[in-house]
């Protein structure tokens, strides 16, 4: 701890990189992980040549396991949420490394890169292929990649305008007033702007605002627009309507994955609970339904009716002495909070009971 806290002294400006081997850090290491401030922490994978210990010997590291390093720092962490972390180490490694902050992509080039995000973002949660697009944004509480490529287009127009260089201002207000814009930056700024109702780049010339207030606004407005877009795409999809709309927020990881301590056993229950909300979790009607292996809907462990997730969570008779032991602890903290008239008034409904114990 001492240690750190001299290289924190003597070089202010230090970022500090963690790998896989935060998942076996003591007290102690934890201690120095818990005194660094966010905006200096970065994450490595150390690929190929290193790799989680849970990877096979005879494989090799990935940067798609960074994921892993994340969950394995916020043991450490207190008040972070995984995707709060995962964009603040992002934006340390394009500040370290001086990534530039927009690219002009075509559409074949946004596509590729829109695919990598949501696999990476897919990967981190443990979500199969066939998991629903929006699901994977919404559980995570993050945007789309388009998205994040429109913020950084905004804040470049601001630095842009507000820059000191008089010429670069005035050669880009002359070009935005002749029109002079086709396929141009100026094009894909406009457009970026009448999407989320933002002022026009000239109103916005005209009226600068600080860096804050404009960070604010442009943010408030991207985040507003993607909400809507997400619970929109989640109410017209059958195989999420066990997602409850209302508790989807931008910025914030879903409740399934709050139930996910740094243990092994608590993660897996989370990815199982995650993808019964999702839809891809595979009880024997829904292989019956899409005649996957040649399955019978008939659960296979009591064999007495049909395996739904009704039937799974507050049915199964094998499963019974499991739901006791967790079933009375849940009723409890439910009743404690809502009272016993509440339980009793609108509790009894069975598919009610299995959504809410895949989110505890």
């Amino acid at each position: 701890m001492q240690e750190a806290i001299r290289w924190r002294n003597a070089f202010p400006n230090a970022y500090f990189g963690f790998t896989g081997e935060v998942n076996k850090f003591d007290q102690e290491q934890g201690q120095v992980v818990s005194s660094l401030p966010l905006h200096r922490i970065l994450l490595e994978s150390d690929a190929p040549y290193f790799r989680p210990s849970w990877v096979p010997n005879n494989s090799y590291g990935h940067p798609q396991y960074i994921a892993e390093v994340a969950i394995g720092l916020l043991a450490f962490m207190s008040g972070d949420t995984l995707w709060a972390l995962l964009e603040a180490t992002t934006s340390n490694a394009r500040a370290l490394y001086r990534v530039l902050e927009v690219l002009p992509l075509n559409a074949r080039q946004l596509k590729a890169l829109s695919d990598f995000h949501l696999t990476f973002l897919r990967n981190i949660q443990s979500l199969p292929v066939r998991t629903a697009s929006v699901a994977i944004y919404a559980l995570l509480g993050a945007l789309p990649l388009e998205a994040e490529l429109d913020k950084r287009q905004l804040s470049l127009l601001h630095s842009i305008l507000t820059s000191e260089n008089q010429n670069l201002k005035e050669i880009l207000i002359r070009q935005y007033r002749l029109q002079v814009n086709q396929g141009t930056f100026l094009e894909r700024t406009e457009s970026i702007l009448n999407k989320y109702n933002l002022p026009t780049i000239e109103e916005v010339w005209e009226n600068t605002p600080t860096k804050i207030n404009w960070k604010h606004t442009t943010r408030s407005a991207i985040i507003k627009f993607w909400q809507e877009w997400i619970k929109t795409e989640i109410s017209q999809k059958s195989t999420l309507h066990r997602l409850d709309i209302n508790s989807i927020n931008i910025g914030e990881t879903h409740a399934v994955w709050n139930t996910a301590l740094n243990l092994p056993g608590e993660t897996k229950r989370a990815i199982i609970k995650a993808r019964i909300l999702t839809g891809p979790y595979m009880l024997q009607a829904k292989k019956a339904k899409f005649q996957i292996e040649n399955a019978d809907s008939t659960c296979p462990i009591c064999r007495i009716e049909e395996e739904n997730l009704s039937h799974f969570i507050t049915r199964c008779p094998v499963l019974e002495g499991i739901r006791r032991k967790h079933y009375g602890t849940i009723k409890q903290e439910i009743v404690n909070k809502i009272g016993s008239i509440q339980w009793n008034s609108n509790l009894r409904d069975r598919d009610i009971i299995c959504q809410l114990i895949t989110c505890i």
